[in-house]
């Protein structure tokens, strides 16, 4: 009955339907079933939910570990590095830019920025009280 699907045309469906549709619905019985008995064992297994995901994303349910995942985890560790470094540059700018803002209060005209807190502290700096070194 199968084959009807890879090798067969609309006629051959059509001639044939119920005794497809029977197939069709006896393979999704037997796969539930099935399921219901290896499910749990693959819960117990593998509990977390990414091996999962991973195993219906990639129709596989195991990674395999060799030179390629190393090469792959140094390339994911610097692509993520140098998001992250694009991000604080960013982070940065923007905080630069609203600190800006604290000149002459143009904050209070920005919907994003004018409820913040922008009370600002006075710097407090300590004389060092370094000997100087003795010369005897």
């Amino acid at each position: 009955m199968q084959q009807v699907f890879v090798t067969g045309n609309i006629d051959d469906i059509r001639k044939h339907f119920l005794k497809l549709m029977t197939y069709c619905a006896n393979d999704v019985k037997a796969t539930f079933e099935i399921t219901q008995k290896v499910y749990p064992m693959f819960e117990a297994r593998f509990p977390h939910p990414v091996t999962l995901s991973g195993m219906l994303e990639m129709s596989r349910m195991v990674l395999p570990i060799n030179n390629n995942w190393t090469r792959f985890i140094s390339e994911a560790d610097r692509t993520f590095e140098s998001i992250n470094s694009d991000i604080q540059h960013v982070l940065m700018q923007i905080a630069n830019e609203a600190c800006h803002q604290a000149i002459d209060e143009k904050y209070k005209n920005d919907p994003w920025l004018w409820d913040l807190n922008w009370t600002t502290q006075s710097m407090r700096f300590l004389k060092s009280s370094k000997a100087k070194p003795s010369m005897t």
